[in-house]
């Protein structure tokens, strides 16, 4: 790396393992700052940067520091080589600096204005900022005319309270990479870079990643972050699916949770339900601070939890109260574990807030809860369910409505009744999700995952790429071509790539079954991922319905019970197939 000396300041190469200690410095960039090529001209000292680059040299040198590391004129923003080599390197250079002191020029020195400003610094609220704020073994904050305002250590529960990030990481006891992938993607998720790149690129160091810098790639550098995330770190994801959970305990007062292993976890009932307002919803903190009682929801507990020890069960499962959701990681391993509580229940209360029975006409099938993404897995999921209405009457189970409940939600009644939901098609285990809706755009693909048995990050931010990662996911462990089986709406831009863009792609999706190929026409590899997209072999059909024209089509799957299903009966494979490569839709 290339170091500053803090007395003659100029600058001096140097190869690991002779690096010499140095200081760092965290900032925010303004409009005239000093460049490597303007060190090397006198006029450098006129330039609005230089003051700033004198006032770190001269605490370094208070600190008897002799070298400091600056990212405005430590290396050649005009060699593409060698921002590439200082992007890959920076979070280890913060990392190894004897000392980081962050400037932060929008924060009063003034002592009634420092902690207000400092909670609105800009500071915290930048991309690059963030592994400059916990890299570091030591970080030191200066306000404006550089006055000493305190260290990472002192001030750690404040910037907790701002960034979300846990004080045991800003004290040092715990470093930033033994945090859950999650955990660390969600404290970059309210910070913003001037470059899109940039929104990937400042977080590589974060997650131990190294990859090529292109600018001018735009949002497609998150994606390949994203799949580094999936490449590295999916060991640890399975793991989180293997873990233990928080039970409540029905006959306890006040209420209490208690922690199990995986493999200690006792038989317990399970709640499904739709949320009201966050803020009404008896969370674990509520719990463990003795306030359940004065939220709007705790009845919905209360009642859960004597229903359940009605039924002679000791614990039950509540997804408001039973996750810290204040963790990430936390949050990461119940969704990822999830469709294995529900299956693992031994009943499930599926709680009807909008419906009565006592009502004239009982509006049980124009219940919000037959709409909701998060809910099907909890239908299809336990083998036991039973179903309450507002006041806690039964209405039936998911044995004696099976019907009703099929015609419903379009899923096969031999499913409701215990079939294996995964011997079903890709598409048509898509089409249950169809019409379907979710708080937030990730969960369209994250309430699937246990669906269709597969782990992935979460990554809240990403928007609909969650459900493109989803499908990826799906082809590394499925053959079954049907998840190509999708319809776009009719608005749909004519020019997109060969994955749906969410569930509703997938309505009438049921109707589609996957066929075993002829030996002659098995494909002779696998769908596989590459560098330019989906590679892919499939057998081509003629289409002998249009006679004047010579169109071929490339067969994923047939249609069965629909006028449709001329693919099946009039459509002959030929010995040739079709090789293509399917680019991602930006």
């Amino acid at each position: 790396m290339r170091l500053l000396h803090s007395s003659k300041y100029q600058l001096e190469e140097f190869l690991e393992p002779a690096i010499p200690p140095y200081a760092i410095l965290s900032h925010m960039w303004g409009t005239d700052e000093v460049s490597l090529h303007d060190l090397q001209d006198s006029s450098v000292h006129a330039k609005q940067g230089f003051e700033k680059i004198k006032k770190c040299c001269d605490q370094a040198q208070l600190d008897k520091i002799q070298w400091v590391w600056i990212d405005t004129c430590c290396f050649d923003r005009s060699n593409s080589e060698e921002i590439s080599e200082a992007v890959n390197s920076m979070y280890k250079w913060f990392e190894n600096a004897a000392v980081c002191y962050a400037y932060l020029s929008d924060v009063s020195s003034s002592d009634d204005q420092i902690r207000p400003t400092f909670q609105r610094c800009r500071y915290f609220t930048r991309k690059w900022t963030l592994q400059e704020l916990v890299a570091p073994r030591s970080v030191i904050f200066f306000a404006e005319g550089w006055v000493k305002i305190g260290t990472r250590s002192s001030m750690h529960s404040m910037i907790s309270e701002i960034t979300g990030i846990q004080s045991a990481v800003l004290t040092g006891e715990k470093k930033p990479k033994e945090c859950h992938v999650s955990e660390r993607m969600a404290w970059a998720s309210n910070r913003t870079a001037t470059r899109v790149e940039d929104e990937a690129y400042a977080m590589m160091g974060l997650f131990d990643i190294k990859m090529p810098i292109l600018y001018g790639e735009g949002s497609r550098a998150f994606r390949r972050l994203q799949d580094e995330i999936s490449k590295t770190h999916y060991s640890s994801i399975l793991d989180t699916a293997r873990t233990g959970m928080r039970l409540l305990v029905t006959k306890s007062e006040p209420l209490e949770i208690r922690s199990f292993a995986a493999s200690d976890s006792p038989e317990f009932a399970i709640l499904s339900h739709m949320w009201g307002s966050p803020d009404d919803e008896v969370s674990f903190s509520d719990i463990r601070e003795g306030k359940a009682e004065t939220k709007k929801y705790y009845q919905k507990v209360r009642k859960s939890c004597e229903l359940a020890a009605k039924h002679g069960f000791e614990y039950i499962w509540i997804d408001t109260c039973c996750i810290n959701k204040s963790s990430s990681a936390e949050l990461q391993e119940a969704i990822c574990s999830m469709y294995k509580w529900y299956k693992n229940a031994r009943i499930c209360y599926v709680y009807l807030e909008d419906c009565l029975v006592s009502s004239e006409s009982l509006n049980l099938w124009h219940s919000r809860w037959f709409t909701r993404g998060w809910t099907l897995q909890e239908l299809i999921a336990p083998t036991f369910v039973e179903f309450y209405d507002k006041q806690w009457n039964e209405i039936g189970t998911k044995s004696s409505l099976c019907e009703h409940i099929s015609e419903v939600t379009g899923i096969d009644s031999a499913v409701l009744r215990g079939s294996d939901p995964t011997e079903r098609t890709i598409a048509e285990r898509m089409s249950w999700a169809a019409s379907r809706s979710t708080t937030r755009i990730e969960d369209a693909a994250y309430c699937l995952m246990g669906l269709f048995n597969v782990f992935m990050p979460m990554l809240y931010g990403e928007g609909s790429r969650a459900f493109t990662r989803l499908q990826e996911e799906i082809m590394k462990q499925s053959e079954d071509y049907t998840i190509f089986a999708w319809k776009a709406s009719f608005m749909s831009s004519n020019h997109r790539g060969l994955l749906a863009h969410s569930p509703d792609e997938f309505l009438g999706g049921a109707s589609v079954t996957s066929r075993k190929y002829k030996a002659e026409h098995e494909p002779e590899h696998p769908p596989t991922m590459t560098s330019r997209g989906l590679l892919i072999d499939l057998p081509l059909l003629r289409d002998h319905s249009n006679l004047d024209d010579d169109k071929y089509m490339a067969w994923v799957g047939s249609l069965e019970h629909t006028q449709n299903n001329l693919l099946a009966e009039e459509v002959h494979p030929l010995h040739h197939k079709l090789s293509f490569e399917y680019l991602p839709a930006s």
